[in-house]
């Protein structure tokens, strides 16, 4: 029982700093908490349409880096981001940013925040391993 409060609270934890979007695009990655303290994750959501926006919460409060991003079918990294950081740089919200993302070309991604921040985003290989922060 105690192994099954455990995988839940990471699992929650998990969604508690992964994606959040309308019904439309919806991206909510499939999780495994794994015997190190992260958890893995895989893309669970739809094909996108390429040039065509889609409502994206970006949930920031565990940094960049650790944002799980499950947009197209795919998971995706943020171009430039320069390592681990408690918390997102300056100009995006935390501990989520609302905006919008776009498959540009089928390699690439735009997330355009509400405030007008632009992140180009790059397919993530493989599942990612995520650390549960609080």
């Amino acid at each position: 029982m105690r192994g099954v409060v455990s995988l839940l609270g990471l699992v929650l934890a998990v969604i508690a700093c992964g994606p959040s979007t309308s019904p439309s695009t919806s991206t909510s990655a499939d999780a495994t908490a794994l015997p190190n303290g992260v958890t893995r994750v895989w893309p669970s959501s739809g094909p996108a349409v390429p040039d065509v926006a889609a409502s994206l919460t970006l949930n920031t409060h565990c940094g960049l880096e650790n944002a799980v991003i499950d947009f197209g079918g795919t998971l995706w990294d943020v171009v430039g981001y320069p390592g681990r950081f408690p918390n997102p740089p300056l100009g995006i919200g935390d501990p989520v940013d609302k905006g919008s993302v776009t498959l540009v070309l089928a390699r690439n991604a735009v997330f355009q925040s509400a405030s007008g921040l632009r992140l180009d985003l790059v397919p993530h290989s493989g599942p990612k391993d995520v650390f549960v922060c609080y």
